[in-house]
């Protein structure tokens, strides 16, 4: 038995190496697996801080372009709201234009025909009845009256002529009317 005594010594001894020997490389590897672990989180922490960093970067640069877009926006908007209020004041300016020169013409006419009406009255001399040269008076003073209202319509800006146009409308009709009663009365 002493044979098998050694044996099983030497079996134990060498059970107990293979253990010492697994269990020391058991530890190497789970210090191994440990550092690894360590360096893998360190290396992910290391390439989160990297896309935060990135993507701080994308974020600025977006922000940089869009304002830029937006200054860009509004110098095109500002740009274009200038043309279209010039287009507007030269359509007001027109229209102004036109109004003003139809109704000087409509006054002249009718200057014209008053001054024909005197000229009636004055060949009439004495037959002419006093109440014909008071409506004559009068209508004297109503063209001189409108004649007064086209040139302050004239001087108008251009935003105040809308309000003088209605007017000076009323005068020009109100001329035409004391106009037309005139005649009737004296022809």
């Amino acid at each position: 038995m002493r044979k098998y005594g050694r044996y099983a010594l030497l079996a134990l001894v060498l059970g107990f190496s293979a253990l010492f020997i697994a269990g020391c490389g058991n530890s190497d590897d789970a210090k191994g697996k440990e550092e690894s672990k360590a360096a893998t989180e360190e290396k992910a922490k290391d390439a989160l801080a990297g896309v935060k960093k990135d993507a701080a970067k994308a974020v600025e640069e977006a922000k940089n372009q869009a304002a830029e877009a937006v200054e860009s926006a509004k110098k095109e908007a500002a740009g274009a709201a200038q043309a279209l209020q010039d287009k507007a004041n030269e359509a007001i300016a027109s229209a102004k234009a036109a109004y003003v020169s139809a109704l000087a013409s409509k006054l002249d006419a009718l200057s014209l025909q008053i001054d024909e009406m005197q000229a009636k009255l004055d060949a009439l001399g004495d037959k002419a009845a006093d109440e014909s040269k008071k409506q004559l008076a009068a209508l004297k003073e109503k063209r001189d009256a409108a004649a007064k209202q086209l040139v302050e319509l004239k001087d108008s800006s251009g935003d105040a002529w809308q309000s003088l146009k209605a007017g000076m409308d009323a005068a020009a009709d109100d001329l035409q009317k004391a106009y037309d009663d005139a005649r009737a009365k004296i022809e």
